[in-house]
């Protein structure tokens, strides 16, 4: 359902489907963010992902630290698409966010609760850029990318849930749990992320986010096989009553489950 999650300090925002992926990459970017990202695919590539982290770390505090770490993830897959690049830096920025903000806790409540908000941040963008259902032929999805982007979503939950548990986010959260259940052919674990998600819409009072997810609900039993005449009955429906509330939010997600039906069919 969501592409990427994006930082804007104070404010932190999803960018929804219904905009264009292609804005992400050819939004205007500061040229040194740009220069770090480039460099640090080269050194991930000539294997000293390790030297890459000291480089990341070698100047500013933590939270610029932090939020380097949040802007490589975005670079790397959006301007450099180099996944492989991605996975390593995602984790290392996400266990940077977590280590420091046990440290600061007790002394600095809120910059702790901004290092875990971009933890939150960062595990999301790796559970979505790991996902084969985008269907980016620029990107090279393996098996240890799957895994990884289920590790991810998984966290993501847990981040959510420590800093309030927003619905919206949470449903949100699980969505990407099953969508990447989906793709490892775990069709019952994916149905039962997707219904957590549906759950968590209807109390966020999102009518679009809970037909979606129970789109994905009906597609994860079509895939399976499990009572496919209704199964695609459900879905057919799920995807007419999306049309039929004339969003384009809505119009959309109906358009999203059509090409990832046909996707995960092939």
């Amino acid at each position: 359902m969501i592409r990427c999650m994006v930082d804007l300090y104070p404010i932190v925002f999803v960018v929804a489907l219904f905009i264009p992926v292609f804005a992400m990459s050819q939004q205007k970017i500061d040229p040194e963010r740009l220069e770090m990202a480039a460099s640090v695919k080269k050194m991930v590539e000539e294997n000293d992902s390790y030297g890459a982290i000291e480089m990341i770390h070698g100047k500013g505090d933590f939270q610029e630290v932090a939020q380097r770490y949040e802007f490589l993830v975005r670079d790397l897959y959006w301007q450099e698409k180099a996944l492989h690049a991605v996975m390593p830096i995602a984790r290392a920025g996400i266990q940077y966010c977590l280590t420091k903000a046990n440290e600061l806790t007790e002394k600095d409540s809120a910059a702790a609760r901004k290092l875990i908000d971009y933890a939150k941040i960062m595990s999301y963008n790796l559970s979505s850029f790991t996902w084969p259902g985008w269907d980016d032929k620029d990107i090279i999805i393996t098996d240890e990318a799957l895994v990884a982007g289920l590790e991810a979503a998984m966290l993501n939950v847990r981040l959510v849930e420590r800093l309030g548990a927003n619905p919206g986010q949470l449903s949100n959260s699980y969505w990407a749990i099953g969508a990447q259940y989906l793709a490892m052919k775990e069709y019952t674990k994916a149905a039962t992320a997707f219904e957590s998600a549906v759950s968590y819409a209807q109390k966020a009072g999102s009518k679009g986010a809970e037909l979606m997810n129970k789109g994905y609900i009906a597609m994860s039993k079509i895939l399976e096989g499990a009572d496919k005449e209704k199964a695609q009955a459900d879905f057919e429906n799920t995807v007419k009553a999306l049309q039929d509330i004339g969003t384009d939010d809505s119009k959309f997600f109906a358009g999203q489950l059509v090409s990832v039906l046909k996707f995960f069919s092939q």
